[in-house]
């Protein structure tokens, strides 16, 4: 009984108070070791203890306000980059002098929460600008990137107060990159413009504009999640409980039908080869063959650029289905021997890019009483419901994967003409056009074996095999 209070007073301290967040998940750990209990469930928890709005979701319900004082320095060199575009910056052979800034202390944003999460998303874009503006010549395979400490510094700090990666996040391009077009008026998507962009283009505008578009419309599916995590297990299995447990399916395939008629209509608003070539070579991140140093840090490698897989909003419908990722249960059909090869981790992996509120959220939504699966297994009713929304969500995937194969591993074989990023396309054309079946999408992993991995595991979260 005492380990078991102890445990929840030490989950709270850590959602309270950020400065006591290390100590405490330290503490945290042992307490759960010694009770043998992965997450304490005695203490009811909705999504806005995690950073979920209840009408934008994972996107935070108001732009996050700009930095000020001495940190309205970073802000102005972003601004400035913006007014002349990253990309023709870029072709002048024109890059920051970051490191002629004085070095500030980032321990000021981090009591905080938007300014911890504004400075990150700006230092991101202004590394990734850094890096991707190096002349090629210094670029060679194997040469250590090193990233100056007044960029360095402070991001390392703020990464390690959000708990997430020290690199560009699909948090940053998508969640925190816009704001409002009449300031008084609603988080909705005809107020919303996007803040920041590498290359320019409209073409860029419009394929984050697209997946902003599923986070506010994903905001109607979390709430259908909460309304189902807050169910008690003893009251699962009454009439009641079963038609509201068959509704909540049902709201959930209509939503996931709008975010695959979402996907499927980005093909006229954002051209493949500007994606391929204009806008994506700016997201990479540390790689082996130019891994990242930070001030102080070992050379960073595992530091992949923005990806889909980063979006909270498809782990959290994974986890409501139970669609296995990572091949732990045996299921129909079994999976293929291209399944076994993909990189079953990928989607884990993924988490550690996300804001810690978010992951956290996950994690609690994995330890849940109510397990639909294995209700809809048991309870004839849910079946058909259940089924239909998995189904649902495999088409979504379905349409991804060809969306993917589109903008990735077709436009790789189309060589642009007249592009600003020259210098950038050269170093590219020199390794080849990509091979289909080992383009490598953004999150660092070959994109159609992975895709088509993701896919088969949700297929086989279904109940009757379709």
């Amino acid at each position: 009984m005492i380990h078991s209070l102890l445990v929840c007073i030490m989950e709270l301290l850590r959602d309270r108070c950020p400065t006591l967040n290390g100590m405490c998940r330290n503490l945290l750990w042992a307490a759960k070791a010694i009770t043998g209990r992965r997450q304490p469930l005695s203490i009811p928890r909705g999504p806005s203890d995690f950073g979920v709005d209840r009408k934008t979701g994972f996107i935070p319900s108001r732009p996050l306000p700009k930095l000020r004082g001495a940190f309205k320095l970073w802000e102005d060199a972003l601004q400035a980059k913006l007014g002349r575009h990253m990309a023709e910056d870029y072709r002048a052979g024109e890059r920051l002098t970051s490191s002629q800034w004085p070095v500030l202390d980032a321990m000021d944003l981090v009591n905080h929460v938007a300014g911890s999460q504004r400075a990150h998303y700006v230092l991101a874009y202004l590394i990734h600008y850094y890096v991707h503006s190096m002349p090629c010549k210094q670029l060679k395979k194997g040469t250590s990137i090193t990233i100056p400490p007044s960029l360095a510094a402070p991001m390392m700090v703020v990464a390690r107060h959000l708990r997430m990666a020290p690199v560009l996040t699909y948090a940053d391009t998508i969640l925190w990159n816009m704001e409002q077009i009449n300031e008084d008026g609603p988080m909705t998507l005809d107020n919303l413009r996007t803040e920041t962009l590498f290359s320019g283009t409209e073409d860029e505008s419009a394929f984050y504009m697209s997946q902003v578009q599923c986070e506010l419309l994903g905001a109607e599916l979390l709430g259908v999640i909460a309304d189902v995590a807050s169910m008690h297990c003893s009251q699962a299995k009454d009439a009641t409980s079963i038609a509201l447990l068959s509704g909540a399916l049902d709201r959930l395939t209509d939503g996931l039908e709008e975010l695959d008629q979402i996907i499927k209509g980005i093909r006229p608003t954002c051209d493949p080869s500007v994606f391929y070539w204009r806008i994506r070579p700016w997201f990479v991140g540390s790689s082996e063959d130019h891994p990242w140093i930070f001030q102080g840090e070992d050379a960073c490698i595992d530091l992949l650029g923005p990806s889909g897989g980063q979006s909270s909003l498809m782990h959290a419908v994974d986890v409501f289905l139970d669609v296995d990722h990572e091949l732990r249960f045996t299921r129909s059909p079994a999976a293929s021997n291209a399944n076994r090869r993909a990189d079953t981790g990928f989607m884990k992996r993924m988490r550690r890019y996300m804001p810690g509120p978010h992951r956290d959220y996950l994690q609690y939504l994995e330890q849940t009483p109510i397990r639909v699966r294995e209700l809809a297994e048991e309870v004839p009713m849910l079946k058909v419901p259940y089924d239909g929304a998995v189904a649902a969500l495999k088409r979504l995937r379905d349409s991804h994967m060809r969306i993917a194969v589109l903008y990735v591993v077709s436009a790789a074989r189309i060589l642009p003409t007249g592009c600003p990023l020259a210098m950038m396309v050269k170093a590219m054309e020199a390794k080849g056009p990509s091979d289909a079946g080992h383009s490598i999408g953004t999150g660092g992993s070959e994109v159609a074996t992975l895709l088509k991995a993701g896919r088969d595991a949700t297929r086989r979260a279904m109940l009757k095999d379709n």
